[in-house]
């Protein structure tokens, strides 16, 4: 999860700069959104929990870093 909640800091980051509230808030929701979709790939198809929890991990950093660039 520590890897999870790093685009939620990003685009925290870009919002509020570098304040303290707001990237908790940023981590948290990202660190939950990944979970949950984890756990919706996880229970829609036949990949362990791990692989699903990185695809969804790995959707959000891609996603992140597409739309700043």
């Amino acid at each position: 999860m520590a890897h999870a909640i790093l685009p939620g800091a990003a685009v925290a980051y870009l919002l509020s700069g570098l304040s303290l509230v707001g990237l908790t808030i940023g981590g948290v929701v990202a660190g939950l959104i990944v979970a949950f979709s984890g756990s919706l790939i996880s229970s829609m198809s036949w990949r362990p929990d791990g692989r699903a929890l990185a695809m969804a991990n790995a959707k959000g950093g891609i996603t992140v870093f597409r739309v700043r660039s």
